[in-house]
Protein backbone atom coordinates (compact mmCIF):
# COMPACT_ATOMS: atom_id res chain seq x y z
CA UNK A 1 0.00 0.00 0.00
CA UNK A 2 2.78 2.08 1.00
CA UNK A 3 5.02 1.48 -2.07
CA UNK A 4 2.01 2.64 -4.35
CA UNK A 5 1.50 5.29 -2.40
CA UNK A 6 5.05 6.45 -3.28
CA UNK A 7 4.68 5.19 -6.72
CA UNK A 8 1.56 7.40 -7.50
CA UNK A 9 2.85 10.88 -5.86
CA UNK A 10 5.66 10.29 -7.98
CA UNK A 11 4.15 10.41 -10.93
CA UNK A 12 1.65 13.04 -10.07
CA UNK A 13 5.43 14.82 -8.83
CA UNK A 14 6.73 14.60 -12.02
CA UNK A 15 3.73 15.21 -14.38
CA UNK A 16 3.45 18.54 -12.11
CA UNK A 17 7.20 19.42 -13.59
CA UNK A 18 6.45 18.11 -16.51
CA UNK A 19 3.62 21.25 -16.92
CA UNK A 20 5.93 23.66 -15.16
CA UNK A 21 8.37 23.17 -17.89
CA UNK A 22 5.60 23.75 -20.62
CA UNK A 23 4.53 26.95 -18.71
CA UNK A 24 8.39 28.01 -18.82
CA UNK A 25 9.08 27.62 -22.37
CA UNK A 26 6.05 29.42 -23.59
CA UNK A 27 6.82 32.38 -20.69
CA UNK A 28 10.11 31.91 -22.26
CA UNK A 29 9.20 32.60 -25.68
CA UNK A 30 6.52 35.08 -24.98
CA UNK A 31 8.92 37.56 -23.42
CA UNK A 32 11.53 36.96 -25.69
CA UNK A 33 8.86 38.44 -28.10
CA UNK A 34 7.67 41.46 -25.53
CA UNK A 35 11.39 42.56 -25.75
CA UNK A 36 11.86 42.53 -29.44
CA UNK A 37 8.93 44.70 -29.34
CA UNK A 38 10.15 47.00 -26.17
CA UNK A 39 13.45 47.38 -28.63
CA UNK A 40 11.50 48.14 -31.46
CA UNK A 41 9.43 51.07 -29.38
CA UNK A 42 12.66 51.86 -27.98
CA UNK A 43 14.38 52.28 -31.44
CA UNK A 44 10.92 54.53 -32.71
CA UNK A 45 10.81 56.63 -30.11
CA UNK A 46 14.07 58.33 -30.52
CA UNK A 47 14.08 61.50 -31.61
CA UNK A 48 17.60 63.86 -32.94
CA UNK A 49 16.76 66.58 -30.53
CA UNK A 50 16.86 69.81 -30.44
CA UNK A 51 21.00 70.83 -30.45
CA UNK A 52 22.13 74.40 -31.04
CA UNK A 53 21.29 75.77 -34.33
CA UNK A 54 24.23 77.14 -36.54
CA UNK A 55 22.62 79.89 -36.86
CA UNK A 56 23.29 81.35 -33.18
CA UNK A 57 26.53 81.23 -33.69
CA UNK A 58 26.80 83.02 -36.60
CA UNK A 59 24.25 85.39 -34.93
CA UNK A 60 27.27 86.22 -32.36
CA UNK A 61 30.36 86.04 -34.46
CA UNK A 62 28.59 87.93 -38.09
CA UNK A 63 29.09 91.35 -35.67
CA UNK A 64 32.76 90.90 -34.88
CA UNK A 65 33.71 89.84 -38.26
CA UNK A 66 31.84 92.64 -39.88
CA UNK A 67 33.69 95.14 -37.25
CA UNK A 68 37.04 93.26 -37.90
CA UNK A 69 36.85 93.46 -41.68
CA UNK A 70 34.83 97.33 -41.61
CA UNK A 71 38.10 98.69 -39.88
CA UNK A 72 40.42 97.01 -41.92
CA UNK A 73 39.09 97.86 -45.22
CA UNK A 74 38.87 101.67 -44.13
CA UNK A 75 42.57 101.58 -42.77
CA UNK A 76 43.20 100.26 -46.53
CA UNK A 77 41.55 102.89 -47.99
CA UNK A 78 38.63 100.61 -49.84
CA UNK A 79 34.76 101.27 -50.32
CA UNK A 80 33.45 100.30 -47.13
CA UNK A 81 29.38 100.77 -48.35
CA UNK A 82 29.19 97.79 -50.77
CA UNK A 83 30.95 95.73 -48.22
CA UNK A 84 28.76 97.03 -45.39
CA UNK A 85 25.70 96.18 -47.23
CA UNK A 86 27.11 92.64 -48.05
CA UNK A 87 28.14 91.85 -44.79
CA UNK A 88 24.46 93.43 -43.63
CA UNK A 89 22.54 90.51 -45.98
CA UNK A 90 24.67 88.21 -44.45
CA UNK A 91 24.27 88.99 -40.84
CA UNK A 92 20.42 88.97 -41.48
CA UNK A 93 20.19 85.90 -43.93
CA UNK A 94 22.73 83.62 -42.42
CA UNK A 95 21.01 82.86 -39.37
CA UNK A 96 17.73 82.13 -41.51
CA UNK A 97 19.84 79.52 -43.50
CA UNK A 98 22.23 78.11 -41.12
CA UNK A 99 18.73 77.38 -39.11
CA UNK A 100 16.71 75.97 -41.83
CA UNK A 101 19.75 73.84 -43.07
CA UNK A 102 20.14 72.79 -38.92
CA UNK A 103 16.03 71.87 -39.18
CA UNK A 104 16.84 69.79 -42.13
CA UNK A 105 19.13 67.70 -41.08
CA UNK A 106 16.99 67.22 -37.34
CA UNK A 107 14.91 66.00 -39.64
CA UNK A 108 16.59 63.35 -41.78
CA UNK A 109 17.83 62.05 -38.38
CA UNK A 110 14.60 61.56 -37.55
CA UNK A 111 13.70 59.63 -40.60
CA UNK A 112 16.41 57.87 -40.12
CA UNK A 113 15.79 56.36 -36.70
CA UNK A 114 12.34 55.62 -37.80
CA UNK A 115 13.47 53.50 -40.85
CA UNK A 116 15.72 51.88 -38.40
CA UNK A 117 13.04 50.94 -36.16
CA UNK A 118 11.25 49.89 -39.42
CA UNK A 119 13.84 47.43 -40.52
CA UNK A 120 14.89 45.98 -37.55
CA UNK A 121 11.38 44.65 -36.76
CA UNK A 122 10.96 43.56 -40.21
CA UNK A 123 13.93 41.92 -40.38
CA UNK A 124 14.44 40.95 -36.81
CA UNK A 125 11.30 41.64 -34.41
CA UNK A 126 8.68 40.83 -37.28
CA UNK A 127 9.91 37.21 -37.99
CA UNK A 128 11.26 36.57 -34.34
CA UNK A 129 7.35 37.13 -33.31
CA UNK A 130 6.36 34.92 -35.65
CA UNK A 131 8.59 32.32 -35.19
CA UNK A 132 7.96 32.49 -31.50
CA UNK A 133 4.17 32.02 -32.12
CA UNK A 134 4.64 28.85 -33.83
CA UNK A 135 6.36 27.57 -31.49
CA UNK A 136 4.41 28.87 -28.87
CA UNK A 137 1.59 27.67 -30.77
CA UNK A 138 3.29 24.00 -30.95
CA UNK A 139 3.95 23.40 -27.47
CA UNK A 140 0.32 24.26 -26.31
CA UNK A 141 -0.46 22.16 -28.24
CA UNK A 142 1.85 19.14 -27.21
CA UNK A 143 0.88 20.50 -23.71
CA UNK A 144 -2.60 20.11 -24.37
CA UNK A 145 -1.76 16.22 -25.38
CA UNK A 146 0.17 15.64 -22.34
CA UNK A 147 -2.68 16.84 -19.65
CA UNK A 148 -5.32 14.82 -22.04
CA UNK A 149 -3.29 11.97 -21.90
CA UNK A 150 -1.70 12.09 -17.96
CA UNK A 151 -3.81 13.98 -16.49
CA UNK A 152 -5.60 11.27 -14.42
CA UNK A 153 -2.06 11.03 -12.06
CA UNK A 154 -2.98 14.06 -10.44
CA UNK A 155 -6.33 12.42 -8.93
CA UNK A 156 -4.80 10.62 -5.72
CA UNK A 157 -3.92 14.62 -4.61
CA UNK A 158 -7.43 16.92 -3.79
CA UNK A 159 -7.48 20.05 -5.46
CA UNK A 160 -6.01 22.53 -2.87
CA UNK A 161 -2.49 20.40 -3.52
CA UNK A 162 -1.94 19.81 -7.22
CA UNK A 163 1.54 22.01 -7.36
CA UNK A 164 5.20 20.95 -7.30
CA UNK A 165 5.77 22.60 -3.84
CA UNK A 166 2.87 20.92 -2.00
CA UNK A 167 2.73 17.41 -4.17
CA UNK A 168 7.13 17.41 -3.59
CA UNK A 169 6.62 17.80 0.16
CA UNK A 170 4.17 15.22 0.50
CA UNK A 171 5.87 12.88 -1.19
CA UNK A 172 9.01 13.53 0.79
CA UNK A 173 7.32 12.99 4.00
CA UNK A 174 5.89 9.48 2.77
CA UNK A 175 9.62 8.48 1.07
CA UNK A 176 10.82 9.68 4.26
CA UNK A 177 8.66 8.09 7.12
CA UNK A 178 7.67 11.30 8.58
CA UNK A 179 3.48 9.71 7.40
CA UNK A 180 2.17 7.05 6.66
CA UNK A 181 -0.71 7.80 4.59
CA UNK A 182 -1.80 10.79 2.24
CA UNK A 183 -3.83 12.17 5.21
CA UNK A 184 -1.14 11.93 7.51
CA UNK A 185 1.49 13.38 4.96
CA UNK A 186 -1.48 16.33 3.93
CA UNK A 187 -2.16 17.41 7.82
CA UNK A 188 2.31 17.54 8.12
CA UNK A 189 1.76 19.95 5.10
CA UNK A 190 -0.59 22.27 6.43
CA UNK A 191 0.87 22.26 9.90
CA UNK A 192 4.32 23.04 8.81
CA UNK A 193 2.53 25.61 6.49
CA UNK A 194 0.69 27.22 9.50
CA UNK A 195 3.82 27.56 11.07
CA UNK A 196 6.07 29.03 8.77
CA UNK A 197 2.92 31.30 8.40
CA UNK A 198 3.14 32.36 12.50
CA UNK A 199 6.88 32.98 12.02
CA UNK A 200 6.63 35.04 9.45
CA UNK A 201 3.94 37.25 10.95
CA UNK A 202 5.84 37.05 14.65
CA UNK A 203 8.76 38.53 12.08
CA UNK A 204 6.74 41.08 10.72
CA UNK A 205 5.61 42.00 14.28
CA UNK A 206 8.70 41.87 15.59
CA UNK A 207 9.39 44.54 12.64
CA UNK A 208 6.65 46.31 13.30
CA UNK A 209 7.39 46.76 17.07
CA UNK A 210 10.79 47.81 16.35
CA UNK A 211 9.88 50.76 13.87
CA UNK A 212 7.31 51.52 16.21
CA UNK A 213 9.55 52.08 19.32
CA UNK A 214 11.85 53.88 16.78
CA UNK A 215 9.27 56.63 16.58
CA UNK A 216 8.58 56.61 19.96
CA UNK A 217 11.97 57.32 20.59
CA UNK A 218 12.09 60.28 17.97
CA UNK A 219 8.92 61.85 19.27
CA UNK A 220 10.38 61.28 23.03
CA UNK A 221 13.15 62.88 22.30
CA UNK A 222 11.52 65.89 19.77
CA UNK A 223 9.24 66.33 23.24
CA UNK A 224 12.60 66.59 25.55
CA UNK A 225 13.96 68.88 23.42
CA UNK A 226 10.50 71.09 23.39
CA UNK A 227 10.81 70.54 27.42
CA UNK A 228 14.01 72.08 27.14
CA UNK A 229 13.51 74.75 25.27
CA UNK A 230 10.29 75.92 27.50
CA UNK A 231 12.17 75.90 30.56
CA UNK A 232 15.23 77.98 28.95
CA UNK A 233 12.53 80.59 28.32
CA UNK A 234 11.21 80.32 32.02
CA UNK A 235 14.55 81.12 33.14
CA UNK A 236 14.93 83.69 31.43
CA UNK A 237 11.90 85.51 31.95
CA UNK A 238 12.58 85.12 35.67
CA UNK A 239 16.08 86.62 35.41
CA UNK A 240 14.04 89.28 33.81
CA UNK A 241 11.63 89.64 36.51
CA UNK A 242 14.65 89.32 39.26
CA UNK A 243 16.55 92.24 37.33
CA UNK A 244 13.18 94.77 36.99
CA UNK A 245 12.43 94.37 40.95
CA UNK A 246 16.15 94.77 41.51
CA UNK A 247 16.91 97.92 40.05
CA UNK A 248 13.20 99.32 40.95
Amino acid sequence: MEQNLTDALHDAYQYLACLSRYDELITGYQNNTEQHREKYRQLKARSAGKGLSPGIFLIFLSPMIFIMLAIFFAAEGWMVKPFAAVMLILLIGGPFFASKISKEKENKRNESFQEEAVRYWQTTGGPAEQSNQQVITRISEERNEFVSKNGSVLEILPPNYRNTFACGFILTSVVNKRADSLKEAINLYEETLHRMRMENAAQNLANAVRDMQFDVMNQMTAINANIDRANSRLRDIENLEFYNTFYK
